[in-house]
């Protein structure tokens, strides 16, 4: 099941992309003073959802500027755009399986591939991301302690 965003007036599902902002165009809009017209945008890479900071005053996951770089959600984050505060819900309420009766014994295809969760695959390419990330700040951080 897509995650989705929630904030005071309402919620969205994340299909591919969700922009957040001023403008007509984006999915989720806010009025914040601060809050850019493209502020932000969710992506969502296979299973892995991230926070791209696009224009304005820095976006925050739980407190944390990702101005500068992207950021991988997890269930629970905070996300805040100029004041604009909107949460990531990764799952919903467990779904409820359908009852097999006897001449069907399996679980559709896509329904046990969406029950399942994100493959191996998707989890080693998010760990791989994240330690490019990690290798790409130790190398700024060392940059910059010896400017």
């Amino acid at each position: 099941m897509p995650a989705r965003l929630t904030w005071d007036q309402g919620s969205a599902v994340i299909d591919s992309v969700v922009m957040i902002g001023r403008d007509a165009s984006c999915q989720v809009r806010g009025e914040a003073l601060g809050l850019a017209p493209t502020h932000c945008r969710i992506v969502r890479h296979g299973g892995v959802y991230r926070a791209e900071h696009l224009a304005g005053t820095p976006t925050l996951v739980n407190g944390v500027s990702i101005s500068a770089r992207s950021r991988v959600l997890a269930d629970g984050d905070q996300i805040d755009c100029a004041g604009f505060t909107l949460r990531f819900v990764a799952r919903t309420s467990s779904p409820t399986l359908p009852r097999a009766d006897a001449e069907t014994q399996r679980l559709p295809i896509a329904m046990a591939r969406q029950l399942a969760g994100p493959s191996k695959a998707e989890l080693e390419r998010e760990v791989a991301e994240l330690r490019a990330e990690v290798a790409r700040l130790t190398d700024e951080n060392r940059r910059l302690r010896g400017a």
